[in-house]
C-alpha cells in the first residue's frame, strides 16, 4: 500500500495526535511542536521546547485532545514539562520524582496529565494548578507507560503488572497480571476495556470488570514500538522496530493481516484520521495511508464484474473485508457456487463452469472451485447409491466428498433418517416394539454415526424417554443432570430443540436487560442456569440486573449515597445517563475544590464539596483533596518563616490526619533541611487516609 501523501522532518517523531478541530498535533524528538492542518498538509502553527528526546519510541511527549496543552519529560531529570500551545510557552513544570520521569499522558478533557518514573511513583496531576492530586502505591520497579482519560488512570510497570485507578473513588488500584515481558504501551479503551502491548511482542485485551484477559492475541515476532486503535476500537494497528504494521481485529481477538504495511524504518508514532492512518518514523518522515477505498468506488467495480480486481483489494487491505460491497459479493459467489453445484448435479458441467468461470481466476477462490469439479466426478456414483438405497457407501462418499453433503439426493437420505429414528423413538418406548425398529433402521445399519444412535436408543431408552418427558415438563434442572449423565442424547433432535430454546431465551435475557425489564431479564436467567455452557452468562445478567434495578430504586428515591456507593462498587453504571449526570456534578464540584486546595483554602475547598459530606464513597476523594489544602498551608508557613514549633506541630497533625504519604515527605524533604528539627517523621502517631471524615476537617491546620 503505498502512502498518499508524505511529510519529511528532520528530526525523528515522537508523538502524532488528531486533535478536535481536526488538526494534526507533532512533536518531534527535537523538542519542536508542530500544528499541521490535514486539509493541505501545511504547517499552520508551532514552536520549539528546546527538550531534545534521546529515545524514538515510548509515551514520553503527548497532547491534550483539545489541542490547548503539550507536555514532555525532561530527560535524566525528575521533571516534566507542561506547555501552552496557543501561547507558545512553559506554563510550569513537576518536580516530585525521585528519579527520572519516563513517560506522560493527559486526558481528553484538559483536567489531569500522569507521569510515572524511574522511582516506580507514578503521579496525577490537576493540569490547570499543576498541583499533584493522587500517587498511585509506590512499586518497585520503574514506570515504564501511563494513561489517563476522564473514569481511569492506568500505569505499567518494569515488573510486568499494570495498576488501574478508578478515579470516581480514589481507591486501591486494581492489579493486572499476565504480561511475560515489559510492557510499553497502554490505552484504556471504552466498556471497561484495557489494551496493552509488551516488547516481546505479546498483546492482551483486559476487562476491568473481573481484571481478566479477554483475549491474547497473535503473538508478534518483533519487538512493537506503538499502536493506535480506530475510533471505533474495532481495528489494532501496531507498529514495529522493523517497520512492520500488523492489523488485529479487536472484537474477534484475530490476526487480520500481519504485514499490513512495511516501511524502511522503525514506526515510533501512529495516529487515525477518519479512515486514514498517519504514521510517524524514526527518519522523521509522516506517511498518509488510506485504508479504504470509498463506497462508490467498489460498488462500480462491482456492477462491472470486476472481481479480481475487487478479491485483490480484499486480500492487500482486509478492511475491506468489512464493507457491504465485500458481502454482498461473497453472497453472490456463495449463491453462485450453489447454482452450479445443482447443474453439477444434472451433470451439466460445461454449464457450471461457465457460470463460474468469473471467480476462477480469484486465488482464495480457485482450490474451491476445483474440488467442487473435482467431487462431483464421483457425483454419479452417489446419486446411484441413494437411489437404489445402499446408504452405507452413500454415507462413505459423502464423508469423502463433502460437496455432495449439501446436495438435494444427500438432504433428502437425510431427511429419511430423521423421519425414521423418529419412529423408532416412539416404537422403542418398550421392548415389544424392537423388531419393528430393526426393520425401520435397516437402510441405516453400518453407518458408524447412525449405528451408535441406533445402539445407545436400544441400551438407553428410559433415558430418553425422561429426557422427552423432562422437556415437555420444562424441567431445566432436571435435563441438565441428564445431560450431563447420559451425553448421547445430545445427538437427538429434542436435544437441538432444547438448545435452540436455550439460545432464543438469553437473546430475549438481553433484549429485555436493554429495555431495563430487569424483572423479566431475571426470570430468563433464572432459565439459563441450568445450561452450562450459559451458566456464567446467566450469573452476570442476574447480578446486573439486581444492581440495576437497585439503582434505579435510588435514583426514583434520590438516594444520592445509595447512588454513589453502587457507582464506586460497580463502575459499569457509569455507562448510564443518569450516572453520568451524577458524575458530571461530582467532577465540577471536584476540579473547583481542587481549585481552592492549590491557594491553601481548606474553608472554600470543603464548601465545593460539601453536598457530598454524607456520601461515604466520596470521602477518599475529600480526603485526597484535603491532603493538597493542608500541605499548602504548610508549605505557605514554611515560606512566611512560621516558627519552626509551629510547622512541627502542623506536620504532626497532618500525619495524625492522613498517615505518611508523598506530600508530606516531599515536604518535610524541604523543611529538614532549612530548619533543625526534633520531629522525626517515620516515628510519629500515624492516621489513616481511608479513615478521614469530612467531620474532621479544619479551617487550618497551622493554627493547632
Amino acid at each position: 500500500m503505498l502512502a498518499k501523501k508524505t511529510l519529511s522532518i528532520k528530526s525523528a517523531i515522537i508523538s502524532l495526535k488528531l486533535l478536535k478541530n481536526r488538526d494534526l498535533g507533532v512533536m518531534e524528538q527535537s523538542g519542536a511542536v508542530r500544528i499541521i492542518d490535514t486539509k493541505n498538509y501545511s504547517t499552520v502553527d508551532g514552536f520549539k521546547t528546546n527538550i531534545m528526546q534521546e529515545r524514538t519510541w515510548g509515551n514520553h511527549m503527548c497532547f491534550s485532545a483539545s489541542g490547548e496543552y503539550a507536555a514532555a519529560i525532561i530527560p535524566h531529570t525528575n521533571k516534566a514539562a507542561i506547555y501552552s500551545i496557543k501561547q507558545k510557552k512553559l506554563l510550569y513544570t513537576t518536580a516530585r520524582h525521585k528519579g527520572d520521569v519516563e513517560s506522560v499522558g493527559m486526558d481528553d478533557e484538559n483536567h489531569y496529565f500522569i507521569t510515572g518514573g524511574t522511582d516506580g511513583k507514578t503521579y496525577i496531576w490537576n493540569l490547570k494548578t499543576g498541583r499533584m492530586s493522587y500517587s498511585f502505591p509506590p512499586r518497585a520497579d520503574y514506570i515504564t507507560d501511563v494513561d489517563i482519560n476522564s473514569a481511569w488512570a492506568a500505569s505499567a510497570s518494569y515488573d510486568k503488572s499494570i495498576s488501574v485507578l478508578n478515579l470516581a473513588t480514589m481507591n486501591n488500584p486494581i492489579l493486572l497480571l499476565g504480561h511475560p515481558s515489559v510492557i510499553i504501551q497502554m490505552k484504556i479503551l471504552k466498556e471497561m476495556r484495557l489494551l496493552s502491548a509488551d516488547k516481546e511482542g505479546h498483546i492482551l485485551l483486559w476487562d476491568l470488570k473481573n481484571s481478566k484477559t479477554v483475549y491474547r492475541f497473535p503473538k508478534m515476532h518483533d519487538e512493537i514500538t506503538c499502536f493506535v486503535l480506530s475510533k471505533d476500537e474495532k481495528f489494532l494497528f501496531v507498529g514495529t522496530k522493523s517497520g512492520y504494521i500488523c492489523l488485529y481485529d479487536v472484537d474477534k481477538g484475530i490476526e487480520l493481516k500481519k504485514n499490513y504495511l512495511k516501511l524502511n524504518t522503525k514506526i515510533t508514532s501512529m495516529c487515525l484520521i477518519n479512515d486514514t492512518l498517519v504514521v510517524g518514523t524514526k527518519l522523521g518522515h509522516i506517511n498518509f495511508y488510506d485504508l479504504v477505498l470509498h463506497e462508490e468506488k467498489l460498488l462500480s467495480l462491482l456492477k462491472r464484474k470486476a472481481y479480481h480486481t475487487l478479491y485483490e483489494s480484499f486480500e492487500e487491505n482486509p478492511l475491506l473485508r468489512y464493507s457491504n460491497v465485500y458481502t454482498s459479493l461473497e453472497n453472490l459467489y456463495n449463491e453462485t457456487k450453489k447454482k452450479a453445484a445443482l447443474l453439477l448435479e444434472k451433470e451439466e458441467e460445461a454449464t457450471a463452469k461457465l457460470l463460474l468461470e468469473p471467480f476462477c481466476s480469484i486465488k482464495s477462490k480457485q482450490a474451491e472451485i476445483q474440488n467442487l469439479f473435482s467431487d462431483f466426478r464421483e457425483f454419479a456414483k452417489f446419486k446411484d447409491h441413494v437411489e437404489k438405497k445402499r446408504y452405507s457407501l452413500a454415507y462413505t462418499l459423502a464423508n469423502q466428498f463433502k460437496h455432495f453433503q449439501e446436495s438435494s439426493f444427500y438432504k433428502n437420505m437425510e431427511k429419511e433418517w430423521h423421519i425414521s429414528f423418529n419412529k423408532a423413538k416412539d416404537l422403542a418406548k418398550n421392548k415389544n416394539g424392537d423388531e419393528q425398529v430393526n426393520k425401520i433402521l435397516n437402510n441405516f445399519k453400518g453407518i458408524s454415526s447412525k449405528s451408535i444412535l441406533i445402539q445407545q436408543l436400544f441400551e438407553q431408552r428410559t433415558a430418553y424417554m425422561l429426557f422427552k418427558k423432562k422437556l415437555t415438563q420444562k424441567d431445566f434442572q432436571a435435563l441438565s443432570l441428564l445431560i450431563k449423565k447420559c451425553p448421547f442424547v445430545k445427538e437427538f433432535d429434542e436435544y437441538d430443540l432444547l438448545m435452540e430454546f436455550a439460545d432464543k431465551t438469553f437473546i430475549k435475557a438481553q433484549e429485555a436487560m436493554k429495555n431495563r425489564d430487569y424483572d423479566k431479564a431475571m426470570k430468563y436467567a433464572v432459565k439459563l442456569l441450568a445450561f452450562p455452557d450459559l451458566k456464567e452468562d446467566a450469573q452476570n445478567i442476574m447480578e446486573e440486573a439486581s444492581v440495576l434495578e437497585k439503582f434505579e430504586m435510588a435514583f426514583d428515591n434520590d438516594d444520592m449515597n445509595s447512588m454513589y456507593k453502587m457507582i464506586s462498587a460497580y463502575p459499569y453504571l457509569s455507562e448510564l445517563s443518569e450516572a453520568k449526570a451524577l458524575e458530571d456534578d461530582w467532577k465540577y464540584h471536584l476540579l473547583l475544590a481542587e481549585k481552592y486546595a492549590a491557594k491553601s483554602d481548606v474553608v472554600n475547598a470543603a464548601g465545593a464539596l460539601e453536598d457530598f459530606f454524607e456520601i461515604s464513597s466520596k470521602h477518599q476523594s475529600i480526603s485526597v483533596i484535603m491532603q493538597e489544602a493542608y500541605i499548602m498551608q504548610i508549605q505557605r508557613a514554611l515560606r512566611s518563616e512560621k516558627p519552626v514549633n509551629v510547622i512541627e506541630n502542623a506536620i504532626k497533625q497532618y500525619v495524625l490526619f492522613f498517615g505518611i504519604n508523598d506530600h508530606i515527605e516531599h515536604f518535610y524533604e524541604k523543611f529538614s533541611d532549612k530548619h533543625a528539627t526534633q520531629v522525626k517523621l517515620k516515628k510519629l502517631q500515624k492516621g489513616n487516609a481511608a479513615r478521614f471524615r469530612p467531620t474532621m476537617i479544619i479551617e487550618d491546620i497551622v493554627k493547632r
